[in-house]
């Protein structure tokens, strides 16, 4: 599958410097999206990468099974693709068996650990990187504090800082620094709880 020309997904508005905290699904996707589109990506990550780790890791090797949404994103930016690093890492996912039988899916989609997915996206933004008009790069072991949003920069732990970026993107879990940080200096930002879960 051929990855999307961008005209239908986002607006041509100039190159942006962009900002993501978190390298797992959500934010290697963003990064792989926005540098497909011709924008320059910072991705930061508190962990080690998988690839350095190990696949095997207790708090990160849960199963994951991606179908139908989920596939949808993922193939808009050709990271389904026959043969791709996500394909390589992954088993194809028919559904879930139920004491009332078989779940089929209306279409195959993939299981695997979560680090199995975040190695094949990282896999991929280093196979595919060079043909895309955008830049990715992604920092692991720079565990991020909180953002300064009037000076657009994201702070990190050791005192340092990242950016400024025109940009910056929350993609760090349900206890987000980051996004704490943001609405602790905007009141219009708000975290809500979802699922009786704190925000």
């Amino acid at each position: 599958m051929a990855a999307s020309t961008g005209d239908d997904v986002l607006p041509d508005t100039g190159r942006l410097q962009v900002g993501i905290s978190g390298a797992g699904p959500a934010g290697l996707l963003l990064a792989i999206g926005l540098a497909q589109h011709g924008h320059s990506v910072t991705v930061l990550e508190t962990l080690a990468s998988p690839a350095d780790r190990g696949t095997v890791n207790r708090d990160r090797s849960y199963p994951v099974d991606i179908t139908a949404r989920g596939m949808a994103a993922l193939a808009r930016f050709g990271v389904t693709a026959d043969g791709s690093p996500l394909r390589r890492r992954t088993l194809p996912f028919y559904g879930h068996m139920t004491p009332w039988g078989p779940e089929a899916l209306a279409s195959a989609g993939l299981i695997g650990t979560r680090d199995d997915v975040v190695l094949g996206l990282l896999e991929f933004v280093g196979e595919h990187r060079a043909a895309w008009p955008g830049r990715v790069d992604v920092r692991h072991q720079v565990p991020v504090t909180g953002v300064d949003l009037a000076h657009k920069v994201i702070l990190l732990e050791d005192g340092g800082r990242a950016g400024p970026f025109d940009l910056i993107c929350a993609c760090d879990g349900k206890r987000s620094r980051l996004r704490d940080s943001a609405a602790a200096q905007d009141p219009r930002l708000t975290v809500t709880a979802r699922d009786g879960r704190a925000g």
